[in-house]
């Protein structure tokens, strides 16, 4: 009997024991993925070597084939998308809670074949500006007095000309030269090897602009608080530019806006892009977006050039499109444009580009698909050009 019950006993305690331990199991695995998801929650998290700002890293890769057709031959290049291009940013915000803040940034851009400088002579471009800063600067705020920036970024101008609600700017906006501001215009009759920039071959930049501004640029700058969607900025720029914008941004009924107009005026001083800038810039833009998927853009600009002998430049734009959602992934957006410039390199000159866009957004792998085609023509007094075909597809992935 006593042998009987020990064994009773015995097994008894031999369940109760599977059971604790696979409790026990259970719990340890529980904590086990509750220390792991903490673990890469963490992960996620930069540490400052501050308490006092917040570290955050971001950036993107944006890569594209750009295929031209000059008239004689057809090129296909690797390029970097100079209207979105690769790039890597370190935003550095104060933590405080008070009416004023701090922060700074540094971003760096990758641009390896520079869509707005390679052509088709460069398939392979050896850019020394391939890895350049964009941004290297500080901001201090103020809810109620406004914000004043110091370092290199953005001018108070930058941007007047470029309000674009389509969706579809990587693929093409009113800054034309972006995509394909390197290719070289043929002349009609002409079957040889096209001559290099630097040789007089003329490439679309050189006689296409959207005027917006001062671009980026060694700066101090003061934005004030915003009234109503509207902001006023000004800029003094190293080497003595001077510029004021103002910009609106805001909602009426089922419209939703984005305008801005500016002046600017460069003292000669030289952007981050290395060309110089012209005098006495007055350009802006509008851009609508109906609640139905319908935008509507217009960009226009005239500036003065320093020979006050020559004609000014003027420059006007275009752009209609549509977004809406045909597939689950993400929005699809589509768009028609067209571009004029006038009297740039020389008096009478005009180069147009018409063109079609479409983009595709995958919100699951944060990656929006693009393509684009436009056709680009110059007409010059005494030179017959051929038109130039381009076609770009391409990716950007953000990060």
């Amino acid at each position: 009997m006593k042998n009987s019950n020990d064994t009773k006993i015995s097994s008894g305690f031999r369940i109760t024991t599977h059971k604790a331990a696979l409790a026990t199991a259970v719990a340890l695995s529980m904590c086990s993925s509750l220390s792991y998801a903490q673990a890469e929650s963490a992960s996620r998290n930069i540490l400052s070597g501050s308490d006092a700002v917040k570290l955050s890293i971001s950036g993107q890769i944006n890569r594209a084939a750009l295929l031209v057709e000059d008239g004689e031959d057809t090129t296909l290049l690797n390029v970097d998308n100079n209207a979105s291009s690769s790039r890597v940013r370190f935003i550095a915000e104060s933590t405080a809670s008070g009416p004023w803040s701090a922060g700074a940034a540094l971003e760096t851009e990758f641009r390896l074949n520079n869509s707005y400088t390679i052509s088709q002579l460069e398939e392979n471009q050896d850019d020394s500006s391939a890895f350049r800063n964009r941004r290297i600067e500080v901001y201090f705020a103020n809810k109620d007095l406004g914000k004043v920036w110091l370092g290199q970024g953005w001018t108070a101008s930058e941007g007047v000309s470029e309000n674009d609600l389509s969706g579809t700017a990587i693929a093409g906006y009113s800054e034309v030269n972006t995509t394909s501001g390197g290719i070289l215009f043929r002349e009609k009759g002409f079957d040889g090897e096209l001559s290099p920039r630097s040789g007089g071959g003329i490439a679309l930049r050189d006689v296409a602009t959207n005027l917006d501004g001062l671009s980026r640029n060694s700066r101090i700058r003061y934005d004030t608080p915003e009234f109503n969607g509207f902001q006023l900025r000004t800029s003094a720029v190293n080497q003595g530019g001077v510029d004021v914008a103002l910009f609106y941004s805001g909602n009426v009924d089922r419209l939703k806006i984005a305008a801005g107009i500016g002046w600017a005026n460069s003292n000669e001083a030289t952007g981050n892009d290395g060309v110089t800038a012209l005098d006495d810039q007055v350009s802006g833009s509008i851009s609508v977006l109906d609640t139905s998927g319908f935008s509507a853009t217009v960009a226009l600009g005239q500036a003065s050039k320093n020979d006050s002998s020559l004609e000014d430049v003027t420059f006007y734009y275009t752009k209609l499109g549509y977004q809406t959602k045909l597939i689950d992934a993400g929005t699809t957006h589509f768009s028609v444009d067209f571009s004029n410039t006038d009297d740039l390199q020389l008096k009478d000159d005009t180069a147009e580009v018409v063109g079609f866009q479409a983009l595709q957004k995958i919100n699951s792998i944060g990656t929006e698909v693009y393509g684009g085609v436009r056709s680009i023509s110059l007409d010059r007094t005494g030179v017959d050009y051929e038109d130039n075909l381009v076609a770009l597809l391409g990716a950007r992935v953000k990060f």
